[in-house]
């Protein structure tokens, strides 16, 4: 899903390095993208029976998903790029 939010950025910002300095719009973009993608993925899986939840899971009202795995994806890109900027800027 990190590589689909990339890709979405690439043909957003038609910059194909635009992960290692994403500015405030890159990060919008990984945050809304991420938690649109893990909405569409859990609401589907939980939908088709593909997995489900305890009664520990915490899920967001209305949406009836998991708060975890949607925050996962929320956070993951975002880390995900600090990572690469970093490891990019020691070459």
């Amino acid at each position: 899903m990190t590589l689909i939010i990339f890709w979405i950025g690439w043909a957003v910002f038609r910059d194909s390095q635009w992960i290692l300095n994403p500015g405030l719009k890159g990060y919008l973009l990984m945050l809304a993208v991420g938690l649109l993608l893990a909405v569409i993925v859990e609401w589907n899986a939980l939908r088709t029976g593909a997995w489900g939840y305890d009664e520990q899971m915490i899920t967001i009202p209305i949406l009836g998903v998991g708060l975890l795995p949607v925050l996962q994806m929320v956070v993951l890109p975002s880390a995900t790029a600090l990572l690469l900027q970093g490891m990019w800027r020691k070459r």
